[in-house]
């Protein structure tokens, strides 16, 4: 549908004034992206009908995508008041207001949620899902909060360690070793980590000598990633084809056959070369290019 038909059936609609036809032509001009006509209709529509839950529903998501969080928790407020029960504006609303850092309302929206993610558990994030999906690993740490574990791509904007907002639904599957695990769009860092990136080419490509790096640099409370194992594939909610998010290609630098490139995360770059010269006093092997990524 272009926007001239668009603009067409809303003179017509317009004359009957009739709500659920223009919420109808409110989501249209927004799956063409035509974002500013679906707010205003929307707008008019609750106006019309008060007591309608879906349209505000849908002006909750709306901002939501724009990470406009205070019009955002107005409208999942707005959408509960009239819908008690609808889960998704409890997610927005909970997204919205730790946002804004109203930790309080946040925790009364997620209801008993928010005991569930009290309990450190695993997770797997996406982050810049619109723009350069990336997943990684993470961990949980409140609701709506979780713990970047997995060293992030230099241009992703995120760093080891950052704590970022997430909801509790997920936009695609991961699959790994034959299951299929949640992927939570990440959609704002609520706490800045103080570890920088560093990436090193380890001259081996033994899994030994691999798995000796990650457990020294665990020790070390250190960042680890084999960047030259960042394939991971994940999967559509509704099971088709795969498709490739996170390819070594994106960091522009590849290590050469037989070697390994990975990448540590420290608040001190003395760290890392302790830890990397540890390394070559028990495995033998050596590394070079370490890099300071911004």
């Amino acid at each position: 549908m272009k926007k001239g038909d668009a603009h067409r059936r809303i003179s017509s609609a317009q004359g009957a004034a009739w709500p659920a036809w223009l919420f109808d032509l409110a989501r249209e001009y927004d799956r063409i992206g035509d974002v500013y006509h679906a707010v205003k209709l929307c707008k008019r529509v609750v106006k019309q009908v008060p007591a309608w839950a879906e349209p505000c529903a849908f002006l909750a998501e709306i901002y939501l995508r724009r990470r406009e969080w205070k019009p955002a928790l107005h409208y999942a407020l707005a959408t509960l008041q009239r819908q008690a029960n609808h889960e998704r504006a409890r997610e927005i609303g909970t997204m919205a207001a730790m946002a804004q850092r109203q930790w309080a309302l946040a925790r009364r929206l997620a209801g008993s949620r928010h005991l569930d993610w009290c309990r450190p558990s695993v997770r797997l994030v996406c982050l810049n899902p619109g723009t350069r999906p990336e997943v990684l690993t993470a961990r949980t740490r409140a609701i709506g909060q979780t713990v970047i574990e997995s060293v992030p791509q230099p241009s992703s904007g995120y760093r080891y360690g950052d704590v970022v907002l997430t909801g509790w639904s997920p936009i695609a599957m991961q699959v790994s070793r034959g299951r299929r695990i949640e992927v939570l769009p990440v959609w704002k860092c609520l706490f800045r980590s103080r570890f920088l990136t560093y990436s090193v080419v380890l001259a081996t490509a033994d899994a030994e000598h691999i798995e000796a790096m990650r457990q020294l640099c665990r020790h070390e409370g250190i960042g680890f990633d084999n960047w030259s194992m960042a394939v991971r594939q994940i999967a559509p909610l509704d099971g088709s084809r795969p498709a490739e998010l996170y390819d070594r290609t994106i960091f522009g630098r590849t290590s050469s056959r037989g070697h390994t490139l990975v990448a540590l995360a420290s608040p001190r770059k003395g760290k890392v070369w302790r830890t990397l010269q540890h390394w070559h006093v028990i495995t033998g092997a050596d590394y070079y290019g370490l890099t300071r990524h911004e």
